[in-house]
């Protein structure tokens, strides 16, 4: 699979000088991974809004996503299945769109949108990994949903009331996360540290003192915990 160089409006331009990828709360964290000389390089996370994608592959890989994910981090979804089965995501500068964000959520309560948004880039991590990550990954939910519900004081980007019906979701719907898992485990032909190793421990792009300090500390529990995240895969440092 293979994406096209992505502009997007309002992002700086040093952060095409790398590539990004997501981290575990499934936001996109720029200036991960190396880009070559003829603008070509490996990546984790292709962005939706143009990649392609060998048809016999898609086929292997039971089709793309789920109905339930007709809006947002789809694309994030198709490249877990992707990477799960060892295989390649490939950015290539060749190609250049450039995306203006947020057409398809033109007209729309901003309490339905973000419920998507914030339900499908947890319920990734969820219905892919195993068990034993899941247990590690209960203090990334706590984090992730008092850190929502703070900032939805302050900002419209973010609802009150769309944080706690996600978490509602996905408590009542422990069922039918655990049948995806099982469907999605008959797919991998990798295990979860080798695609944790393209995911990033970082939980934001900025450097200032407080993300500096919430990055080091989500990096340092990983290690703890054994989590190979980026940062601490010993195949990146090799």
């Amino acid at each position: 699979m293979a994406q096209s160089l992505v502009i997007t409006e309002g992002i700086p331009l040093r952060y095409y000088e790398k590539n990004g990828t997501v981290n575990l709360l499934g936001h996109n964290v720029m200036e991960i991974f190396d880009i070559d000389k003829d603008g070509t390089g490996e990546i984790f996370q292709a962005n939706g809004c143009s990649l392609i994608i060998k048809k016999e592959l898609a086929h292997q890989l039971g089709g793309l996503f789920p109905d339930e994910y007709f809006a947002y981090s789809e694309d994030t979804y198709l490249c877990m299945k992707v990477k799960f089965r060892g295989l390649k995501i490939m950015h290539t500068s060749r190609s250049v769109v450039r995306h203006f964000g947020g057409g398809s959520g033109k007209n729309k309560k901003p309490s339905h949108l973000f419920f998507y948004q914030e339900r499908n880039r947890l319920l990734n991590f969820l219905v892919f990994f195993n068990t034993g990550f899941v247990i590690r990954y209960i203090p990334y939910l706590i984090f992730n949903f008092y850190m929502k519900l703070v900032l939805s004081l302050f900002s419209k980007k973010y609802s009150f009331t769309g944080v706690i019906k996600v978490y509602i979701w996905l408590i009542t719907n422990m069922n039918w996360i655990s049948d995806k898992k099982a469907e999605l485990n008959r797919l991998k032909k990798t295990d979860d540290n080798y695609v944790l190793g393209y995911i990033t421990g970082k939980i934001f792009n900025g450097n200032n003192l407080f993300e500096n300090i919430i990055n080091s500390l989500s990096v340092l529990y990983c290690k703890i915990t054994g989590l190979q995240v980026f940062e601490n895969n010993e195949h990146n440092k090799s």
